[in-house]
């Protein structure tokens, strides 16, 4: 039996009908790129660990970026408060394990 499907049959194929209407994420003022994403990355990720000397282990760095986050998403730091006021310090230790 032959798993790996012939590189023919790949291209083949009907294309793919779901595609992105641009029209109407343009007309919600949607991001119809990547350059938001790319932009969050450079601004959370890359300007808080890639300074010069730094050295990150992964659990120090999946802690420090998902304080970035909070504190950089509108609303988010207060409703991560909230949460622990609600439930306890619990919840953010188990995000970090």
């Amino acid at each position: 039996m032959n798993i790996i499907p012939d590189v023919k049959q790949i291209f083949m194929r009907k294309p793919c009908r779901l595609v992105m209407d641009y029209a109407a994420h343009t007309e919600k003022n949607l991001p119809i790129g990547s350059g938001v994403a790319e932009a969050a990355c450079k601004t959370l990720v890359k300007q808080r660990l890639c300074g010069s000397g730094m050295r990150w282990k992964n659990q120090g760095a999946k802690v420090v970026l998902s304080l970035r986050a909070l504190i950089q998403s509108k609303g988010r730091w207060q409703q991560f408060w909230d949460k622990v006021d609600q439930y306890g310090a619990y919840v953010c230790v188990w995000h970090t394990l």
